[in-house]
């Protein structure tokens, strides 16, 4: 909370000097380049790599907010899937989540007084992550998909495809969807299985 209180003070007073403080975003191509290496590299030797995933968004109009994590709580997880061999097509990270949304409340004490508690555990969306870590050419040889595409596929909601051009600034990634921002956190996880 201080550091968020801090940087909304030292944007203030830039402001308040007439400097203008511009948009810091960043290109998404060192940041992704950076876990794709990760990933064919294996810094860390034989075992599993993955990306743990968490998110959250809000709409323009502050009425609707998401969190997005794993399917048993805790942070999502993308799995590494490489450039198939031939293929025009990028590799990328995929994996399974699921959402939650502030409109859908619940009673925590289970009494069946008033739903008053945001992001109901009950009623959750299940949505598949693809994140592209390179480009494709445009069809009819590829994809078209653009380094940082994010494509959102709600399991819940008949498989529709929402997507959104990935932005990256400070190990983040985030992006607009019609009136909504989604940020991600992609975090590298290694681990030995015994």
């Amino acid at each position: 909370m201080k550091r968020i209180a801090k940087y909304i003070l030292s944007m203030a007073a830039l402001a308040a000097l007439g400097i203008p403080v511009p948009a810091a975003a960043q290109s998404c191509a060192t940041f992704l380049k950076n876990i794709n290496n990760w990933f064919i590299t294996k810094p860390q030797g034989t075992g599993t790599y993955e990306i743990l995933l968490t998110q959250v968004g809000n709409n323009s109009e502050g009425t609707l907010a998401n969190y997005v994590e794993g399917p048993s709580g805790g942070p999502g997880v993308l799995t590494y899937r490489a450039r198939i061999p031939g293929s025009l097509e990028p590799p990328y990270l995929q994996g399974t989540v699921v959402q939650y949304f502030n409109a859908r409340r619940f009673d925590p004490t289970n009494t069946g007084q008033f739903a008053w508690a945001p992001f109901d555990p009950n009623h959750v969306d299940s949505v598949g992550v693809t994140i592209a870590l390179g480009s494709a050419p445009q069809p009819p040889l590829g994809s078209g998909v653009k380094l940082g595409q994010v494509t959102f596929t709600l399991y819940s909601w008949g498989n529709l495809q929402l997507t959104m051009q990935g932005l990256c600034q400070d190990g983040l990634l985030y992006g607009i969807m019609g009136d909504s921002i989604q940020l991600m956190s992609l975090n590298e996880h290694f681990y030995v299985t015994k």
